[in-house]
């Protein structure tokens, strides 16, 4: 093959190969923020997640800005006590279903997971 041929072949090659590498650590790079934004996002007490997850999706749908991003999170915390009073009836027949479920899961589970399923439980009550 002849010399300058087989020259600008390795350098597409290369070109490629850089760019397929850039391509996957981005989408990686990517992933891993969003799925960190997310933890944090579940982490708190329920009101504060309600808010951060509420803002997280409106985030991403809507493209906020910081501004409207922190106008959004600022309005879903003053609604908080409305949003509350709203879903407190529902408690009972919520936490009917998930004792409901819970027994369907019990089957299921090995008995380290019985006592994680009743942490897990323990904590919902109080949500």
């Amino acid at each position: 093959m002849d010399p300058l041929k087989r020259t600008r072949l390795l350098t597409v090659a290369l070109l490629l190969l850089v760019f397929l590498l850039g391509s996957v650590t981005g989408g990686f790079v990517s992933r891993a923020v969003q799925q960190r934004r997310l933890r944090e996002a579940m982490a708190g007490d329920p009101a504060t997640m309600r808010t951060r997850l509420m803002t997280f999706a409106l985030e991403r749908r809507l493209d906020l800005t910081s501004r409207q991003r922190d106008a959004t999170q600022q309005l879903l915390r003053s609604q908080e006590g409305a949003f509350r009073a709203a879903v407190e009836p529902c408690r009972p027949a919520k936490q009917e279903l998930t004792r409901q479920v819970a027994e369907e899961l019990r089957p299921m589970l090995t008995p380290e997971q019985h006592r994680e399923l009743d942490d897990f439980l323990e904590q919902e009550k109080h949500r």
